[in-house]
């Protein structure tokens, strides 16, 4: 049963997973590559290879075109591409700067007020 707040709408976005290693005792962040495929008022769907550690309900950060932000994962799947993973994740916070450059991708194709608000009447 989807459980989607918004409709998902098609973006192609550079994403870049912010991931934590520990290497020789030092710990950093690693940045993963990845493609958000699509995106709704509340998340979107990205695709990037399989990130040690992910699992459902995870924060992860990432950078869309180098704006950062916290998500979470909400869900994940194999896709049929090799040694690719579809991740549902959900926005814990979408700063304005982020949320004009999705809306920029989506063009006309954008959320609108009623999509922002129907979830919260």
């Amino acid at each position: 049963m989807e459980r989607r707040i918004g409709q998902r709408r098609a973006a192609h976005l550079d994403v870049r997973w912010l991931v934590s290693e520990t290497r020789m005792l030092r710990r950093r962040v690693v940045m993963v590559p990845g493609r958000l495929v699509d995106a709704s008022v509340s998340g979107a769907l990205i695709e990037g290879p399989p990130l040690p550690g992910i699992v459902r309900g995870r924060r992860v950060a990432i950078a869309i075109e180098g704006i950062e932000t916290e998500v979470t994962v909400r869900w994940w799947e194999a896709s049929v591409f090799a040694e690719t993973i579809r991740y549902g994740v959900e926005f814990r916070e979408l700063p304005p700067a982020l949320r004009e450059r999705i809306y920029a991708e989506l063009g006309s194709n954008r959320p609108t007020v009623a999509d922002w608000t129907s979830h919260t009447s």
